[in-house]
């Protein structure tokens, strides 16, 4: 079975919250958030082989993508991706080439494990959807992105695993959780879209009963609610992934995380982002020591909410 075959709805369009259409100014914008790494990641048992499963914990970073309608062709997009973007989505829709002009910005930061690249993709696709007055579902989008590149589902406003290489979702639920965090970036680069897969699929095999584990205990977390029990599995996945893609920070995380007055601790599992999770309403958290810790690098500490509401 195809999984990205796509038939478009002849209905109209319904404007999404990720979709603007400014009518009196006649401008289309896209919009996509980021995510604070993965809030875990791990093998989810497939048929023939073992899948990447992601599940996103998305942030308040955006990235917005804005077409003024006009008379001649767009001619650049001003990057490799989004000038992939368009082209990949004509071949899905059938849809023609775009006139006006195109403009975009990101509060992303890039190559940090942050889902910049996925997000980027969506605005423009969610742009050039709402500039062809076509609604732009979560099937096009996976259509179009699998064309792509592998992609975290932070398009998808629900919780859920997701396969980053099959364009997917393979299970979700209706829960909602959401932490303040306090994070940083590792000064050190990693090839987030060139990860190798061998590569994690040998540390897996490694230490499959405890991803087994850890995700029985993920999904039990997300259907119940428990903010507490998902944060404590975001922090067994960041420590497992020290095996292939270690960073002194979170070791400095998982052993002051108590002290600091923080849940868990989250990471890229590709990337070089780490931070440390809080409770919504916990009022008891050592802000000083937190830097101190995320920090230790020499790398400036951001912060601010995460998740779904």
């Amino acid at each position: 079975m195809n999984r990205h075959a796509l038939t478009l709805s002849t209905e109209p369009r319904t404007t999404s919250p990720a979709t603007f259409q400014c009518k009196d100014e006649k401008w289309e914008i896209g919009s996509c958030p980021g995510s604070l790494g993965e809030l875990w990641q791990g093998p989810w048992p497939g048929s023939t082989q073992a899948e990447v499963a992601v599940m996103a914990l998305h942030t308040q970073l955006q990235s917005w993508a804005t077409i003024w309608p006009g008379d001649t062709p767009v001619t650049s997009m001003g990057s490799t991706l989004r000038a992939s973007v368009a082209t990949a989505f004509q071949e899905v829709t059938g849809k023609g080439e775009v006139n006006g002009e195109f403009s975009f910005e990101s509060s992303i930061p890039v190559g940090a494990g942050m889902s910049s690249s996925t997000a980027d993709a969506v605005a423009v696709i969610r742009a050039i959807a709402s500039y062809h007055g076509i609604d732009c579902s979560t099937d096009l989008i996976e259509c179009i992105l699998h064309k792509i590149e592998r992609s975290d589902p932070v398009f998808i406003d629900k919780h859920c695993l997701y396969s980053s290489e099959g364009h997917y979702v393979l299970a979700e639920f209706d829960s909602r959780q959401h932490y303040w965090a306090m994070w940083s970036t590792s000064p050190v680069e990693t090839p987030t879209a060139d990860f190798p897969r061998g590569l994690l699929m040998q540390h897996y095999n490694r230490h499959l009963k405890d991803y087994e584990q850890s995700r029985k205990l993920v999904l039990e977390s997300l259907a119940d609610g428990d903010v507490v029990g998902l944060a404590q599995q975001a922090t067994r996945s960041a420590r497992l992934a020290q095996a292939y893609l270690y960073d002194p920070i979170i070791d400095l995380c998982v052993d002051r995380m108590d002290s600091i007055g923080a849940l868990g601790v989250v990471r890229a599992h590709t990337g070089t982002v780490r931070a440390l999770l809080f409770h919504a309403q916990q009022t008891s958290i050592d802000v000083g020591e937190a830097e101190a810790v995320l920090g230790a690098d020499g790398t400036p500490v951001s912060r601010g909410w995460v998740g779904l509401w």
